[in-house]
C-alpha cells in the first residue's frame, strides 16, 4: 500500500506539473526575428484593470482587486492565448532545438510535453510561461508578502516571498519536475510582485505613481500599465541562462557548441549577451540566482575555441549539428483576423471520468448563462439607457425583471462618462439541486450602457461574473469572450482536466 501511495504521489506531481512546467528555447529562436507584441499585451492588461475598476462594488479592498486581476490570467490561460492568437507573432521550434536529445532520464516532463512557443515583449524574446510566472507566481509572492507576513517590514516581507519562489524553482516548478532551475523565472516572479504592489503604491515601479487611486471607495485609474516597466533582457533564457540538471546539461552544451560555428553567431556574438548584464545582475542580486555562467554562449564558445586550439589536427567532434546555418529571417507577417466569435481556447474532452462530468456540467452552466442573457438583458441593446436610474426602472418593468434578484446602478465613472448597469444574480442553487451544475458556483450576468457625455456615444457591454472553487472570474472582450464556450470551460476546469 505504501508503495502504491508513493507511486500515486509521484504520478500526481508529474501530471499536475506537466501543464505548468513547459520549456522554451530562446537560444535557437534568437537566430530569428520575432515581431514585438507589447502593445497587444498592454492593451489586454489595461482592459482587465478598467473592467474591474468600472464594475467595483463595496469598500476599498486592495487584496480583492489584486485577486481579480491575477485570476484573469492565471491557470496557464495566457499561455494558451499567446499560442492561438493570430495577432501575436510567435515561433515554436519542435525539431532542431536544444532539447532534441533530452530523454526520459534527463527530464521526463520535457521529453513528454511539447516544447512551448517563444514571442517578444519589449523586444525581449521569452516563453509564455513568463507571463504565468509574472501574474500567477507574482500573485503568490503578493499573498506571502502582503497577507501572510503583513506584520513584517516591507523589506522582510519581500524576503519571505523571494525565499518561497526559490524553493518552488528548486522543487515543484523546476528541480523536481523539469530538472531545470530558471533564473529568468525568478525575475518574472519578482517583477510580478512589483506590478501588483504598484497598483496602489507610488514609486514602486520606476518612480511612477500608482496605477490605481482610491477615492470614496471607488478605484480610479491614474496611469496605464505597460510591460516595458518590468521586462528586460533577464527574462530571456539565453541571456540569463538556466541551470540544467545532470546529465541533460551535457547534451545542452553539445548543442550550444554547435551554434558557435554558425555564421550568424560569429558575426553577432553580442546578440546573445545582455547589454546591461552587470546592472541587471546587481539589481536582482537578492533573488537567489544560480551561477549559470557555463551556459552563456560567450563562455561556451570561448571554451570551445580553447578546446579546438588544443587539437587543431583533428576536427572537433563535440558538436552535434542541428540546423545549420541559422539564417536570421524576418518571419512573414501573419494575417490579422477579425477576432469576433473567434475562440483562442480549443478545448478537448478529458479522458478522466470525473473531469468528463465537470466539463459536461460546465457546458450546461454556459448554456444557462447565455439563455438568461437572451431572455432578460439582450433587449438593452435596443433600449435607451441615457436617463440613468429612470431608464433602469423602465427596462426592469418592461422586461419582467421585477421578481428576479437584481442589482442596478447609474453612476459617473469620470467627468465624461455615465455608466448604467443591470446585474441579474442567477439562481444556480436551483440547477445544482438537479445535478446539472457544479456545487458552489455563483453566477451573475451584467449588461452596462456607458454614455460619453461629450459626443453622446453609447457603448454597450455584456459580462458574466462567476465564482467557482472560491475563485472569482469574469468574461473579457478579446480574451475570454462572453459567448466563448471553450474559454469558459478552459478557465473553470481544474488543471488536471486540461492535460489528460
Amino acid at each position: 500500500m505504501r508503495r502504491l501511495a508513493l507511486i500515486t504521489i509521484i504520478l500526481g506531481l508529474f501530471i499536475s506539473s506537466a501543464g505548468k512546467c513547459t520549456e522554451t528555447d530562446q537560444y535557437t529562436t534568437m537566430f530569428y526575428k520575432i515581431e514585438d507584441s507589447t502593445e497587444i499585451f498592454d492593451n489586454l492588461v489595461n482592459k482587465v484593470i478598467k473592467i474591474i475598476a468600472d464594475n467595483w462594488e463595496g469598500p476599498r479592498n486592495d487584496h480583492r482587486f489584486v485577486e481579480l486581476v491575477t485570476n484573469s490570467f492565471d491557470d496557464t490561460q495566457m499561455e494558451v492565448w499567446v499560442k492561438n492568437n493570430p495577432q501575436v507573432d510567435s515561433m515554436t521550434i519542435l525539431r532542431g532545438n536544444i532539447y532534441d536529445n533530452t530523454n526520459l532520464l534527463d527530464s521526463p516532463i520535457i521529453s513528454w510535453v511539447k516544447k512551448s512557443t517563444s514571442f517578444s515583449l519589449s523586444n525581449v524574446q521569452m516563453g509564455p510561461d513568463k507571463i504565468t510566472h509574472f501574474m500567477g507566481v507574482g500573485s503568490v509572492y503578493y499573498r506571502v508578502a502582503e497577507i501572510r507576513y503583513s506584520h513584517l517590514s516591507p523589506e522582510d516581507r519581500q524576503k519571505k516571498a523571494i525565499k518561497y519562489g526559490i524553493s518552488t524553482e528548486k522543487r515543484k516548478w523546476g528541480g523536481w519536475t523539469t530538472r531545470i532551475f530558471s533564473n529568468a523565472d525568478l525575475v518574472s516572479n519578482y517583477e510580478g510582485l512589483l506590478f501588483l504592489l504598484g497598483l496602489f503604491q507610488d514609486n514602486i515601479v520606476n518612480g511612477k505613481k500608482a496605477i490605481i487611486r482610491w477615492e470614496n471607495n471607488r478605484p480610479h485609474i491614474q496611469r496605464k500599465f505597460t510591460f516595458s516597466d518590468h521586462i528586460n533582457e533577464y527574462w530571456n533564457e539565453a541571456k540569463n541562462p538556466n541551470s540544467f540538471g545532470f546529465p541533460m546539461k551535457y547534451d545542452i552544451k553539445r548543442v550550444l557548441r554547435s551554434y558557435c560555428d554558425t555564421e550568424f553567431y560569429k558575426k553577432n556574438p553580442q546578440h546573445f549577451m545582455a547589454i546591461q548584464d552587470e546592472t541587471l545582475k546587481e539589481k536582482y542580486s537578492h533573488l537567489g540566482f544560480k551561477d549559470t555562467k557555463q551556459f552563456h554562449m560567450n563562455y561556451v564558445c570561448a571554451k570551445k575555441s580553447e578546446d579546438d586550439k588544443k587539437d587543431e589536427s583533428e576536427n572537433s567532434q563535440d558538436s552535434i549539428p542541428i540546423v545549420t546555418p541559422f539564417p536570421v529571417v524576418e518571419l512573414l507577417a501573419q494575417p490579422l483576423i477579425d477576432t469576433d466569435n473567434h475562440s483562442f481556447f480549443k478545448f478537448k474532452d478529458s479522458r478522466l471520468p470525473l473531469c468528463k462530468r465537470k466539463i459536461k456540467k460546465a457546458r450546461v452552466e454556459f448554456s444557462i448563462i447565455q439563455d438568461w442573457y437572451r431572455k432578460y438583458l439582450k433587449n438593452m441593446e435596443n433600449h435607451d439607457m441615457s436617463n440613468g436610474e429612470a431608464s433602469v426602472d423602465d427596462y426592469i418593468a418592461r422586461n419582467g425583471l421585477r421578481n428576479l434578484e437584481t442589482k442596478t446602478w447609474s453612476r459617473q465613472l469620470d467627468k465624461d462618462h455615465l455608466q448604467t448597469c443591470i446585474t441579474i444574480v442567477l439562481p444556480m442553487n436551483e440547477y445544482t439541486k438537479t445535478k446539472k451544475t457544479r456545487k458552489g458556483l455563483k453566477a451573475q450576468i451584467r449588461s452596462c450602457s456607458t454614455k460619453n457625455l461629450l459626443n453622446q456615444n453609447v457603448e454597450l457591454t455584456k459580462r458574466y461574473i462567476i465564482s467557482i472553487y472560491d475563485q472569482p472570474m469574469f468574461s473579457i472582450e478579446g480574451y475570454m469572450e462572453f459567448d466563448d464556450l471553450d474559454a469558459y470551460i478552459f478557465r473553470t476546469t481544474p488543471k488536471k482536466c486540461k492535460w489528460l
